[in-house]
């Protein structure tokens, strides 16, 4: 049997970023992976997603390029030489990048399936057995499906067949208004899918305020969404190469039919035959591995990392998971994670970001406090990109006189968000943050502005 000082279980970021700490620190690791280095989001999920958003935006913008004096003529999509571009130039580009890391910094790569033997024995798909010391699970998350709805990977789908489709549908429906359900939908909306979107909660996105909703949510119906709010699946059938979908909403019935039904109804934890239970590793209601704040399992020497854990599941939160737990089988001081700090991003067109409190949020805790809100079209850079449209709202706390929260909506808003997560994060004092100089023309011009206006020297707003 062979032996190492920690076995990881998993090689997307969680296990990976895992490993390569781990390794860097002088002990022996193995990590394995069944599948693809990188996990769902370089493979399936975040990357090539983010892609097709891209892909969609470009056509979108010389769609009305006219306007900016610029005559672009028929556009032809191949939408097979896009996915194999996006495969072969992206994901397997980035992959390489993930084995190279881990193959210099002296991980042991190991290709299979993973069961936990005992506290320290991982049995592999082959029948052989290597031993950890410690153990680190990093497995990951899998597509929630609905009560009686079964994908079928062809016309059912997940969101790992919708990104990848050899064609541009004429009709998509998608079950769920989350991150996967709009980025997805807004995407093949703007490559000409006829698109409809069910969602049984009778608002969008509840972790933003309402008026960031309000903003996409019109922005998706200008794209040509259908969205279908307070609605519930009643049934799906496969019709040919149709799916039917029947809905209600109160007292009212109807049947949707289109070429591809994604269902998009969340995630949940990867626990499939791991032996959890077997070795009285604990897990909650929902099936996530509970962990203390140092990530250790109920089993001391098990740690886990990533969606296995639960919410949010989110890239940048396994990470984060990964320096913690590392940390602590190094015996290092460990970063502390306050999921209320995990900014939350949306890339929709216009994109849209979290972090913090809320407007609603903040209101609801009975916390006092002043709101700034800054609109993009008075930004000088982003009438200069022709994306005017949206906002970005900081939360202060009149109490600390600190900000306690961001939301944006607009160009950038992937990136504009971590000003207000180092601010909040840090406790930055407004002073400080007002001397920053805010470099023109430029989308953070509107952070700095409402900096500004909080300490009452509004520069390009009225007190």
């Amino acid at each position: 049997m062979k032996n190492y000082d920690v076995v990881v279980i998993g090689g997307g970021i969680g296990g990976y970023v895992s490993a390569i700490r781990l390794a860097q620190n002088g002990l022996q690791i193995a990590l394995i992976e069944k599948e693809y280095l990188g996990g769902e989001c370089l493979n399936y999920g975040c990357i090539p997603t983010k892609a097709l958003v891209y892909l969609s935006y470009l056509v979108e913008r010389m769609n009305r390029a006219k306007k900016y004096g610029v005559n672009v003529g028929g556009i032809d999509i191949d939408i097979k030489k896009f996915n194999e571009w996006r495969r072969t130039n992206i994901v397997a580009r980035l992959r390489k990048g993930v084995e190279y890391l881990l193959t210099k910094n002296g991980v042991e790569i190991i290709k299979g399936k993973a069961k936990l033997k005992s506290s320290h024995e991982v049995c592999l798909s082959d029948g052989t057995t290597i031993r950890g010391e410690k153990i680190v699970i990093a497995t990951g998350s899998l597509p929630k499906t609905l009560p009686g709805v079964e994908f079928d990977g062809e016309r059912i789908i997940d969101s790992r067949k919708a990104i990848y489709l050899e064609e541009i549908p004429d009709t998509m429906c998608i079950i769920g208004a989350g991150a996967i359900g709009i980025e997805i939908g807004q995407a093949l909306a703007g490559l000409g899918v006829k698109v409809t979107i069910v969602e049984v909660l009778n608002r969008l996105l509840p972790m933003f305020s309402s008026d960031i909703v309000a903003y996409l949510k019109r922005r998706l119906e200008e794209d040509g969404v259908e969205i279908n709010l307070g609605t519930y699946v009643k049934s799906v059938e496969r019709i040919g190469n149709r799916v039917k979908v029947t809905v209600s909403k109160g007292e009212e019935t109807k049947e949707l039919e289109a070429d591809y039904l994604l269902v998009a109804v969340g995630r949940k934890p990867n626990t499939i035959d791991l032996n959890l239970e077997g070795l009285g590793v604990k897990t909650d209601e929902r099936g996530a591995i509970v962990v203390n704040e140092q990530r250790q399992t109920s089993v001391p020497n098990i740690y886990a990392v990533g969606d296995v854990i639960g919410n949010p599941m989110l890239a940048h939160k396994a990470l984060a998971d990964a320096l913690i737990a590392t940390s602590s089988i190094l015996g290092k001081k460990a970063m502390r994670l306050d999921p209320f700090l995990v900014p939350v991003i949306l890339y929709s067109r216009p994109e849209v970001a979290k972090v913090g409190y809320s407007e609603e949020e903040a209101r609801k805790a009975g916390l006092k406090i002043k709101v700034g809100r800054f609109p993009f079209r008075s930004l000088g850079r982003a009438a200069t990109i022709d994306e005017a449209y949206g906002l970005l709202k900081l939360i202060m706390d009149e109490n600390s006189g600190k900000i306690i929260g961001m939301e944006v909506i607009g160009p950038e808003a992937s990136e504009l968000i971590s000003l207000g997560n180092m601010a909040i994060s840090l406790g930055i004092d407004l002073e400080k943050l007002a001397e920053v100089i805010y470099p023109h023309p430029t989308c953070s011009e509107a952070f700095g502005e409402l900096i500004h206006w909080f300490l009452e020297e509004p520069i390009h707003m009225l007190k």
